[in-house]
């Protein structure tokens, strides 16, 4: 299934894998009965009066109101928009051609995670080295940006721009979403109107993305992806998905060339251990075992006829980047081979959203782990010493 990611010139070939009250206000009355059964009548309000000197009474003045106005679904949506835009960031990259006028070669889209100018985006909005990338606020300010960092696994890049109290997106958790609630994305759509909002919902979790890119032809799976129907168009790449409170649920990413409604943004708890790992050791580093898989789904397990309908089918893919099993890898040196198919990694079922890539996150290099491995008609324990993850 083609896919195209949101960079202004990126085809993406997508093969998803599918992993994985309105709260209704209740009211009750409470009746209070005699033997006598009487219709109920409406209370009077209770009155307080004063006295004068002269024995006449009057009524005490009724209180003000101290209720604040209610703001409609709609004036909160607003409110929330107008106070993450200035966040939102259009990031341009050129180069100066012959004549040495600015020729633009891609634009994206960016976010505010830092008061210091931190900012995070998609490493494929700010992939060449050389290009400058520019800066833009939605009041007009532009700054030249730094970049600090590329993710070596997944499609992450952090930045950096000069200056101090720049407005920061709160950061929400990703692992708390659920299927069904608002999702609003924002970015620079096409490359030419920025700040555009869409609105929709998350639809589903747990996604696993092959993209090529066509302009370096290099293949990526992006693994443990989230899946909206809010809109996201070329050039919304690196834009940040919103839940209903405000906060980045996502960086967006990818959109499905074949149809509507379908995107894909990059879990922010993801882009936390990025940030994380660039403030501990200054740059970005990852767990790493070397293989490339598919998630094993039922439809997977009838297609391959294998034994589970869970795990980690050792594979190279539908769009192959390279050997399922890395060479010199940890995965090499333990002795995995493509077909194998990984059920657990210490302990724990590789099931559902509790996928490979996740478990292998959760690690640091030089992390020993016990693999249980189906091959062929047998089940057994491989032993592995993880690694960093080399730069791209």
């Amino acid at each position: 299934m083609d896919m195209k990611r949101t960079k202004y010139h990126l085809i993406i070939y997508v093969s998803a894998l599918a992993i994985l009250l309105a709260a209704a206000t209740s009211s009750f009355s409470l009746a209070i009965s005699t033997n006598k059964q009487t219709a109920p009548t409406k209370p009077s309000p209770a009155k307080v009066t004063t006295s004068n000197n002269k024995g006449v009474t009057t009524p005490a003045p009724k209180p003000t109101s101290l209720s604040a106005p209610v703001l409609s679904e709609e004036e909160k949506l607003i409110a929330l928009i107008e106070r993450a835009l200035p966040s939102v960031v259009n990031i341009v990259g050129y180069r100066l051609n012959s004549n040495g006028a600015k020729e633009v070669i891609s634009r994206g889209t960016g976010f505010i995670v830092g008061a210091d100018g931190l900012l995070l985006t998609n490493r494929h909005v700010v992939s060449q080295d050389d290009l400058n990338y520019t800066i833009f606020f939605t009041d007009g300010s532009k700054y030249t940006a730094s970049i600090l960092g590329r993710d070596p696994l997944n499609d992450l890049a952090i930045l950096r721009i000069s200056g101090t109290k720049f407005p920061a997106l709160p950061l929400g958790n990703s692992d708390k979403i659920r299927i069904g609630q608002t999702a609003i994305a924002i970015g620079n759509s096409l490359g030419r109107y920025s700040n555009t909002v869409t609105k929709g919902i998350i639809s589903g979790l747990g996604r696993s993305v092959a993209a090529s890119d066509n302009i370096t032809g290099q293949t990526e799976t992006l693994d443990d992806v989230i899946q909206t129907d809010a809109a996201i168009n070329l050039g919304n790449s690196g834009g940040p998905l919103l839940n209903s409170k405000g906060e980045v649920l996502g960086i967006n990413t990818a959109i499905e060339q074949a149809g509507r409604g379908v995107g894909f943004a990059i879990p922010i708890n993801d882009a936390k251990k990025v940030l994380e790992s660039y403030q501990r050791f200054g740059r970005i580093v990852r767990p790493y075992l070397g293989v490339r898989y598919i998630s094993v789904t039922p439809d997977v397990q009838d297609q391959y006829k294998l034994n589970f309908d869970y795990g980690a089918l050792i594979n190279a893919g539908e769009v192959p980047s390279g050997p399922a099993i890395v060479p010199d890898s940890p995965a090499a040196k333990a002795g995995l081979s493509e077909g194998d198919v990984i059920l657990a990694v210490n302990g724990t079922l590789v099931r559902g959203n509790t996928t490979l890539l996740k478990l292998i996150q959760q690690k640091k290099p030089g992390d020993f782990i016990t693999l249980m491995v189906v091959r062929g008609l047998f089940v057994i324990n491989l032993e592995a010493t993880l690694s960093e993850l080399p730069p791209r």
